[in-house]
């Protein structure tokens, strides 16, 4: 039986800095004072974060308390927020009217999102570029989407007709598939199964960081 995926709430989930990255270890072979280390790369990479608890409210201090007696160390699977709802996550540049003209606040004839955006052709697991419904100039280097199953990736590179994507595709997508770029979630898991626990404000104990890494 497949355990329930616990949904962390956005409100409850912050993040110091930019702390998305992709980690792996690289094998090393060799090397010495007489001959040089050949590094093999292989593609062992997960998601890791650091969530930041210091800045919540009690109540969501409460949230967090539940959510960690639910997952029970590192055995359960968490659905954590990447970033907050935004319609224009992932949008490369504003959309504009007559070749560029805009209002005077700045704003152009249309606001373009990234909303709706779906996979346009199928791509196996392991793929490396994605071909979207929306043509890859619009979408910013850079730029975090999830596909379904919470499956986080990073947008590296644009070409003509495809993004090439970080780390490669967990499971196949399929055509059709939607692409969440306002509001990815990552599928993750505690990476300690005894975070040390401090005393808060509002005499509520709760860890104040808790690493979190890529689940499977």
């Amino acid at each position: 039986m497949t355990a329930e995926v616990i949904a962390w709430p956005d409100a409850a989930f912050r993040v110091a800095s930019e702390d998305w990255h992709l980690s792996g270890q690289t094998a090393v072979a060799g090397g010495g004072i007489f001959s040089r280390a050949s590094y093999v790369e292989t593609e062992n990479r997960v998601w890791r974060v650091t969530a930041d608890l210091m800045h919540l409210t009690e109540d969501h201090w409460r949230t967090v308390r539940a959510i960690l007696d639910e997952a029970r160390g590192r055995s359960r699977i968490l659905s954590v927020p990447v970033q907050g709802d935004d319609p224009q996550a992932g949008f490369r540049t504003p959309s504009t009217f007559g070749g560029g003209v805009t209002f005077e606040d700045g704003a152009g004839f249309a606001a373009e999102t990234l909303a709706g955006v779906t996979v346009a052709v199928d791509a196996p697991a392991g793929a490396t570029h994605l071909q979207l419904s929306v043509m890859p100039s619009l979408v910013a280097i850079s730029a975090m989407f999830s596909l379904p199953g919470d499956r986080l990736y990073r947008v590296a590179a644009r070409r003509p007709a495809e993004l090439v994507i970080n780390p490669p595709l967990r499971v196949a997508a399929r055509a059709g598939d939607p692409v969440e770029f306002a509001a990815p979630r990552a599928r993750m898991r505690i990476d300690n199964d005894a975070p040390s626990l401090r005393r808060v404000p509002g005499l509520l104990t709760a860890p104040r960081q808790i690493p979190l890494v890529e689940a499977f």
